[in-house]
């Protein structure tokens, strides 16, 4: 009904689907780079695009209405909430049940929703990978070779959230343990830190490039001093950008300087 009024489309629909490709492949092309500078410019890109979609999700929402999907997750919502709220420590006696909580009023109902938001943010990924890498978590790292060892419990008996945190502790764990040398600037970045962790052949390449240009070569095109000082590369050769290395050359860059600049 909405593509025969012209509210919805399936140009609209393929608008959302070719969004959603494009994001993917933009984190998927993250791993062809190594320099932070375009590991900070490509997540821009892919923030932009997810508001962009974002945007039309929200539109086609306000559109369709309550989908049965919607519904379905706001009863799974509801019922997260139903369990989150006692009246004891012992989480015996539950504040509501799912009559009572059906009976609250508008106003009820959103207080209720608000605090439990306000809680739950807490429990973020980002919020638990940050934690990890704090000074203060370091000791905990020590014993997470299994869940029994970490939590005294065993891994059935966990919560989602506590295998979270175990699953980020192992993670950052094997990182830290790299045997190559880690930028200081990025060890308390939880997203740069797994970003330099699957690049190492980035890292060499970057190396060789540098190693080939020698102290005459032109040095690693692109790269800012931030990018040479987390890849552990230093070299005369430095820094340098088109327009630079265009002055050099009298204002004009021939395919030849570009394919040297580049270390082809």
């Amino acid at each position: 009904m909405l593509n025969d009024q012209g509210d919805w489309t399936e140009k609209d629909e393929r608008a959302i689907h070719d969004e959603e490709k494009f994001i993917e492949s933009l984190i998927e092309n993250k791993s062809g780079l190594y320099l932070q500078s375009q590991l900070d410019r490509q997540d821009k890109l892919i923030e932009e695009a997810r508001q962009k979609l974002d945007k039309k999700l929200i539109q086609r929402k306000e559109l369709l209405g309550n989908t049965c999907e919607e519904y379905a997750e706001k009863r799974c919502i509801d019922l997260y909430i139903i369990k989150s709220f006692f009246y004891d420590i012992d989480w015996q006696k539950p504040v509501f049940t799912q009559e009572t909580f059906d009976e609250l009023s508008g106003k009820d109902l959103a207080d209720v929703s608000y605090v439990y938001n306000n809680l739950f943010t807490v429990y973020k990924d980002e919020n638990f990978q940050k934690m990890v890498l704090e000074d203060f978590y370091g000791p905990y790292m020590q014993c997470c070779e299994k869940p029994i060892d970490f939590f005294g419990k065993a891994t059935t008996m966990l919560t989602h959230y506590q295998l979270r945190l175990y699953s980020y502790t192992r993670m950052f764990k094997s990182i830290l343990e790299s045997p190559e040398e880690i930028p200081f600037a990025i060890k308390k970045d939880p997203q740069k830190l797994i970003d330099w962790a699957r690049n190492p052949k980035g890292r060499e390449k970057a190396r060789e490039v540098m190693e080939k240009a020698g102290d005459g070569g032109a040095g690693l095109f692109g790269a800012t001093k931030e990018d040479l000082q987390q890849l552990g590369v230093e070299s005369s050769a430095g820094t340098v950008s088109l327009e630079e290395a265009a002055k050099k050359k009298g204002g004009k860059l021939t395919m030849k300087d570009l394919m040297k600049l580049s270390g082809i």
